[in-house]
């Protein structure tokens, strides 16, 4: 029974008894009769007074809240739906995630990157979207269009700079320039396929597919330093080199055939100052300082075939360095 019946149900009990104790007396505000002064008949009145006063204010209380919740009632409405809006998004953000990697673990990378780019125009705000955003790079690397996916892995790192894939995503840019330029080469392309492992590169006049590796490893090596990411790329970046060194020693050659020997000794010392770690780095200082003797420069042969008996005890060329070194000694 709701509080206003029970009020009603209260007057109507004291009414009774007002009326059984004081049948000629009005309950409300008439005088009491002759022999009904005492206390005992005045609280009766007091009661149905304070019964009244009860009842009205509980009746205002319950108009004011009713009205209350009648004003807020448009809003919780909206918030409402807007919360489960958001609930129903991120439910079709996540379901639309799972069904494009479903496609790239298939290996269906087209179909795969169409629902990647449907998730992102879809869910724009969605932790998935981000994801998207990576994965979109990742089949295109798949596909072998390693050009395509620098561009969405360089996208991914400039709106999503803090994410924990960043150096992922750089380490996949210096993979990518690196298999571009094998891609160049069907020849090597062959090679690679026969053995994974093969690390040297078709020497070609064009060589900035490396270059742009080298750069991409070394900013994974400064920026995220202790990560598997920085170890990966470590040795990437060393394979690199190697490969550069080569392509330096090879147009050396070149020159020093053709009796350029300013341009040979260019390449030749380059390859002694910039890759002092490869193993290359011997035969070049011995080309440097056979380069020299054909420049009619004795002394600084002797020097540079020094520095390769000093730095190099190992290399295939410190007998004939050694060699020389007698024939130039001053006597």
């Amino acid at each position: 029974m709701g509080f206003s019946r029970r009020c009603q149900a209260e007057i109507d009990a004291v009414r009774l008894t007002i009326g059984e104790a004081c049948p000629t007396m009005n309950p409300v505000s008439g005088p009491l009769p002759v022999g009904l002064e005492g206390s005992e008949h005045r609280r009766c009145p007091l009661r149905f007074r304070v019964a009244r006063m009860t009842l009205s204010f509980r009746r205002n209380t319950t108009s004011r809240l009713c009205r209350t919740l009648a004003a807020f009632c448009p809003f919780l409405l909206l918030l409402a739906c807007a919360t489960t809006q958001q609930t129903e998004g991120l439910t079709g953000a996540e379901r639309a995630y799972r069904e494009a990697m479903a496609r790239f673990e298939a290996k269906d990378y087209t179909n795969a990157i169409t629902a990647f780019e449907t998730l992102r125009g879809s869910y724009p705000f969605s932790k998935y979207a981000i994801e998207a955003d990576f994965m979109i790079g990742e089949s295109y690397f798949r596909q072998g269009k390693y050009l395509e996916s620098v561009v969405y892995y360089r996208e991914f790192i400039k709106l999503h700079p803090r994410n924990e894939k960043v150096a992922r995503a750089r380490l996949q840019i210096g993979n990518a320039f690196f298999r571009e330029a094998i891609n160049l080469s069907l020849f090597l392309r062959i090679r690679h396929w026969l053995d994974p492992n093969e690390e040297e590169l078709p020497i070609s006049k064009d060589i900035a597919n490396v270059v742009q590796a080298s750069r991409a490893f070394e900013t994974v090596i400064r920026d995220h330093p202790g990560t598997p990411e920085a170890e990966e790329a470590r040795k990437r970046l060393a394979v690199c080199r190697k490969n550069l060194a080569r392509h330096d020693l090879y147009v050396g050659k070149f020159y020093f055939r053709q009796e350029d020997y300013y341009s040979a000794l260019l390449r030749f010392e380059r390859i002694a100052d910039r890759y002092p770690e490869t193993p290359l780095a011997g035969e070049a200082l011995y080309r440097t300082a056979m380069t020299y003797l054909r420049l009619h420069d004795p002394d600084a042969a002797r020097k540079t075939l020094l520095r390769l008996a000093e730095k190099y005890p190992q290399s295939p060329y410190r007998a004939s360095a050694e060699t020389w070194l007698e024939k130039l000694s001053p006597r």
